[in-house]
């Protein structure tokens, strides 16, 4: 499927204009909607996610930066790995979120509450 660049409308594949507005085919672009443009992968959302699950087992307020930070940069990579490093990081949040509340509830119970 072919989209139109001065447009955005759909052209089928071996026309010569754009329906629309009359643009050249060879003016369009091929447009794949499993990648995204740029197939540069960003790693740093992964890293961040798995830092994210391991120090937020210990000190829950890293992992849950971490986490965070993770899934404002999951959303810079391509489609494949954009997923991978927002579950990662999510879950970084989710460990860190649990692990606060087992935390709070070992210190409720040695004093008392």
């Amino acid at each position: 499927m072919r989209y139109c660049v001065s447009c955005g409308s759909q052209m089928e594949d071996g026309t010569e204009f754009c329906p629309k507005c009359g643009v050249r085919n060879g003016e369009s672009v091929k447009f794949d909607p499993v990648r995204s443009d740029s197939g540069d992968m960003n790693p740093a959302a992964i890293v961040l996610g798995i830092l994210g699950i391991l120090l937020g087992l210990f000190v829950p307020i890293i992992g849950l930066i971490l986490g965070v930070i993770g899934i404002v940069l999951s959303s810079k990579g391509s489609v494949g790995h954009r997923n991978t490093g927002f579950v990662l990081s999510v879950l970084a949040i989710l460990v860190s979120v649990v692990s606060w509340i087992f935390g709070a509830i070992i210190l409720m119970s040695l004093y008392g509450y």
